[in-house]
């Protein structure tokens, strides 16, 4: 509540007299900027405004009024023309920027958008991003290209990512060059491609989402101790098949499923420590696990 209260104060401070809730003077993660309206800090506000509206009700209490119209006020900026996100208001197309910003919208925040929007974002950012930025841009641009199914050209940004890594102990550091060392930030982008960009694990409100690829010049992949609604399971596949195994559960767990969503059949399930449940996988194939 505190942090919706938070935002809703944000966003009266910029009203204008045609109700839009402008939030103003924001360095968005794009730290060479500052502007107003950055999409990523208001798709940030409108998603925790959002939760809080939900939580209320999940909990039995009534939502503040006020979050919900704050959210519906502020704006997220689209310029139709080019069909894309500029990143903050008079933004000019190809400015340079330090790191990964707009991209951030498709994750981890996961905000909806089409798949043509996403490459859109993702052109018109990657060569106006430092190349001597963070390396965890290169992460969450490989991200957005699995989620478009650009194989290819995430592998490219994922391996751009290893020049921020220097020998001879493996230090992170913030530039290829050089900047803060064992730079967490840059490890984070990597581990997040790894773990939610290749097995295209998402967190859902009812369900977890797979659209398992594989790393380039590798031939399967195992994922270890996923923990879901009181279950612990592991994934392994390649490039033909998917398999889940359950390896603990804690009191009154539930039952975990994996469904093929395209044809929402072929459910199969696991009950207890042991059980496996294995998926055929191919071109665009989407699975989801949630509980029985």
């Amino acid at each position: 509540a505190a942090i919706a209260d938070f935002w809703v104060s944000k966003a009266a401070n910029g009203t204008g007299r045609d109700g839009v809730a402008h939030i103003l003077h924001v360095i968005p993660p794009d730290e060479y900027a500052t502007g107003d309206d950055s999409v990523y800090t208001n798709s940030v506000a409108k998603i925790a405004l959002d939760f809080a509206t939900r939580a209320a009700k999940v909990v039995g209490r009534a939502p503040t009024p006020a979050w919900a119209n704050a959210s519906s006020a502020i704006p997220v900026l689209f310029d139709a023309r080019r069909q894309y996100h500029p990143e903050y208001r008079n933004y000019t197309f190809g400015q340079k920027i330090k790191q990964a910003d707009v991209v951030l919208l498709s994750y981890p925040l996961m905000v909806p958008m089409s798949d043509a929007v996403r490459d859109n974002d993702l052109a018109a950012y990657e060569p106006a991003t430092d190349s001597n930025g963070p390396a965890m841009t290169w992460g969450m641009h490989a991200i957005g290209h699995l989620e478009s199914g650009n194989a290819s050209k995430a592998a490219a940004l994922f391996n751009r990512s290893f020049a921020n890594v220097q020998q001879p102990f493996a230090v992170w550091t913030e530039t290829p060059t050089g900047g803060t060392t064992n730079f967490l930030t840059g490890a984070g982008g990597f581990l997040q491609t790894v773990l939610f960009g290749y097995p295209g694990l998402r967190i859902l409100e009812n369900a977890l989402r797979l659209r398992p690829k594989l790393i380039e010049g590798t031939t399967a992949m195992r994922v270890r101790g996923v923990q879901y609604r009181g279950n612990t399971f592991e994934l392994w596949y390649d490039d033909t098949t998917l398999r889940l195994t359950l390896r603990a559960q804690q009191h009154a767990a539930c039952v975990l499923c994996v469904v093929d969503e395209g044809v929402r059949k072929n459910r199969r399930c696991v009950r207890k420590a042991g059980d496996e449940a294995q998926s055929e996988l191919g071109a665009g194939r989407v699975l989801s696990v949630s509980c029985e």
